[in-house]
């Protein structure tokens, strides 16, 4: 089932979509500095979902989204960014990471297709 699209969602979605871009900028500088200095935790990461609307700089609704991130055993969370473009495009990027003491990222997939990416 969908997500509706309300006025009153979008503030909500608001907040989850900067929530997404920081999971997502938090995953890629891990992944692109591999001998970067560790991470420490400061604040645990925990289960979280939500829904989030992409839009163009215009602000035209261009996509929608969904995070899912849960917390496994042995503090392990697991986290996937999935985007729906109206377009057909797809971007699905899942990362799975330790917090104990420091951030490390055990795994990390990412799929992007169709016209958005080249």
């Amino acid at each position: 089932m969908k997500p509706s699209l309300s006025s009153t969602s979008v503030g909500y979605c608001q907040g989850c979509t900067v929530f997404a871009v920081t999971v997502m900028v938090i995953a890629v500088l891990i992944y692109s500095s591999a001998d970067a200095a560790p991470v420490a935790v400061r604040f645990w990461e925990g289960a979280a979902h939500g829904y989030f609307i992409v839009r163009s700089l215009a602000g035209e609704t261009i996509g929608q989204g969904e995070l899912t991130q849960v917390l496994k055993e042995d503090n392990l969370v697991e986290s996937q960014v999935v985007i729906h473009f109206k377009n057909g495009s797809l971007y699905d990027e899942k990362v799975a990471f330790s917090q104990q003491r420091v951030f490390r990222m055990l795994r990390y997939h990412l799929i992007q297709r169709g016209p958005s990416f080249p």
